[in-house]
């Protein structure tokens, strides 16, 4: 090849060769390509900006070790990786990534973080209801429904990024938390454990469920408390891999009220439910940004076994499988796409177990007002959006450095979900939207801003919707 290039050149001038010659062009080209094309090794991992995040704590996130060795072409697209990992910890406002060569064979990597605010004695202000939707159309939005209270948040306690959380809570929902999170345990930092208590109260509470609503009983005086707690073992291996084990106790007892409204609140006639669960997840997580993901996919499954043949009051195991997937288009155009399954292993269980779409955030956009309860669910939803704005702005007359950096993104996006619900046995009351598949589409906007908040406006169309008032659709959440 290179007699060639020197046989072609000889009957025209190379450009840039200037008065050298050919050979000694060629000389240069080599002597670039070599330069820019050879395997460099990771002398050190410089870290600045970590006042209380570990060094440790910032470098796990890392695929990049001190001492690795790879192809410098190769390099600059796993530090970038390796930033948005460390980002995606939640621990920082900003993360900012360069590579500093040391000479032909070593170079460094220079990691810059923001450390967010990690002190939160945050006040609860929050809807009891499935979500702003739900309270505001099927609850005519009744102001005695929010729950207030005071949650404290302690983040990155030590340094390792673990996290105390203390809930005291009035309203709809009277309850008392404890949660402490120790995400590792030993020093490969492959296993964590959460430990979590609580006791809850409610004077209401839905008791059955008519044409996919909700129907409730209220009283001036308790009608049902909780109580449980257990703990959750994670094992990571690897930076996007996760695996759990839940193992926990709940005792719930319920007044004569609920039980007379519907006597199979809980199985036969009981006025207390007890029991023992332990579940089993795994999460597969390759998505850029997790609270906004525009690229990569992410995979989770989890198994649960409810009973556990120390209490006979309930007895079954379940299923969910998920998988969503995001793609970059060019040209500030994306689409994303999710589907998720789920199965139960009876079709005869007590009301206060039920489960389907419009529980834990998995609904047919345009069918949030309804929940679609049957021991085996399937879903699929698909957004096409496009990228109106984005900026990042810098307040530096903010004395607090963790509120300084403020983004701002703004999508615009159309969609279109379905899905299909198999009925509960015998379940005449809620036959609207079950055993047929069901659609919805629409088009909003989403709006992303600091500390992973992400605020979705909507108008939705389904079925039914010449039945139902014209009505916008807004949620604030992380996920899909």
């Amino acid at each position: 090849m290179l007699a060639w290039f020197l046989s072609l050149t000889m009957f025209f001038q190379v450009p840039g060769a200037g008065n050298g010659s050919v050979e000694e062009y060629v000389v240069e080209v080599q002597q670039d390509t070599i330069k820019s094309e050879r395997w460099v090794e990771i002398d050190n991992i410089v870290v600045h900006g970590n006042k209380r995040t570990r060094r440790d704590i910032i470098t796990r996130e890392m695929q990049l070790k001190q001492g690795s060795i790879i192809f410098l072409p190769d390099l600059k697209e796993q530090v970038e990786i390796d930033r948005k990992q460390i980002y995606n910890t939640s621990l920082f406002n900003k993360v900012e990534t360069s590579i500093l060569e040391l000479g032909q064979e070593k170079v460094d990597i220079v990691i810059e973080v923001n450390e967010r605010w990690y002190t939160f004695p945050s006040p609860i202000l929050e809807l009891a209801d499935l979500h702003f939707n739900d309270w505001w159309v099927n609850r005519n939005h009744d102001l005695s429904r929010i729950n207030y209270g005071m949650r404290l948040y302690q983040r990155n306690v030590r340094g390792r990024n673990e996290t105390l959380r203390v809930t005291a809570q009035l309203g709809y929902t009277k309850k008392l938390g404890l949660n402490y999170v120790m995400p590792y345990l030993d020093k490969a930092q492959h296993h964590g454990l959460e430990l979590k208590s609580y006791y809850t109260q409610n004077s209401r509470t839905p008791v059955f469920t008519e044409n996919h609503k909700r129907i409730e009983v209220k009283q001036d005086f308790p009608i049902i408390n909780s109580s449980g707690g257990g703990f959750t073992y994670r094992y990571r291996n690897a930076v996007d891999k996760y695996h759990y084990l839940d193992v926990g106790v709940k005792k719930t007892v319920i007044d004569d009220t609920i039980r007379q409204v519907n006597p199979q609140y809980f199985s036969n006639a009981k006025n207390h439910q007890n029991f023992f669960s332990i579940a089993y997840g795994f999460r597969k997580d390759k998505r850029d940004v997790s609270a906004y993901p525009l690229k990569g996919y992410m995979f989770d499954v989890s198994l649960r076994k409810v009973g556990l043949g120390i209490f006979d009051d309930v007895n079954y195991a379940s299923g969910f499988m998920r998988f969503a997937g995001y793609l970059d288009l060019g040209k500030k155009f994306y689409v994303a796409n999710l589907t998720a399954l789920y199965g139960n292993s009876t079709k005869k269980i007590s009301y206060n177990n039920y489960y389907g779409l419009g529980f834990g955030g998995n609904f047919v956009r345009g069918y949030d007002l309804y929940v679609i309860e049957g021991p085996q669910f399937f879903l699929n939803k698909t957004t096409f959006k496009k990228l109106l704005f984005s900026t990042v702005a810098e307040f530096n007359s903010i004395p607090v450095d963790q509120f300084k950096h403020f983004p701002l993104a703004i999508y615009l996006k159309t969609y279109f979900d379905f899905g299909y619900v198999k009925n509960y046995d015998n379940y005449l009351l809620n036959t609207l939207f079950t055993d047929k598949l069901i659609y919805g589409t629409g088009v909003g906007i989403d709006i992303i801003t600091a500390y992973d908040i992400v605020m979705r406006l909507e108008y939705p169309l389904n079925q039914v919707s010449k039945e139902e008032p014209k009505r916008l659709s807004f949620y604030l959440k992380k996920e899909f």
